[in-house]
């Protein structure tokens, strides 16, 4: 009886630990929404403080040749675009993580995002953080969807 505990309470360690492993091992796609929602009209009276902003760590990436998005500390994103003023947003994020490169259920979406990379960001701007949602899970359930559409 006691042996049959101690087999078990190991077992589900082992369990733990091997999910664990999983999770770090994963890569993961990360949705960042910008709206006007979450655009920070006035920087300098928000709560979010300059020292936040701007710290050294940051990341840059190209939408394209025009647009830019640069990720500064904490997930603040300023969004530069040609004859435009730079936009400031405290962005919804939704992360995915996924196993084996192995991107949703969808036979389709695998074609086409399977990626070698283990991080993955997507920039969707101008959308709400609802329809985002809806995006996914009718992603999650695309091959049904598109048989309906057909």
């Amino acid at each position: 009886m006691v042996s049959n505990k101690i087999l078990e309470k190991k077992l589900y360690v082992l369990l733990l630990c091997i999910r664990f492993i999983l999770y770090i091992s994963s890569s993961k796609v990360v949705f960042f929404v910008l709206n006007d929602e979450n655009c920070i009209t006035d920087l300098c009276h928000s709560e979010i403080n300059l020292e936040m902003i701007f710290a050294e760590n940051k990341s840059v990436e190209c939408i394209n040749e025009e647009e830019k998005i640069t990720i500064f500390k904490n997930n603040i994103l300023r969004y530069e675009a040609p004859s435009k003023q730079p936009k400031y947003y405290n962005p919804n994020i939704h992360t995915l993580h996924h196993r084996n490169n192995m991107l949703f259920n969808s036979k389709l979406i695998k074609k086409y995002l399977d990626s070698k990379s283990t991080n993955i960001k997507i920039f969707l701007k101008d959308i709400s953080y609802p329809a985002l949602l809806l995006f996914l899970k009718l992603i999650d359930n695309s091959d049904s969807f598109i048989s309906q559409i057909n």
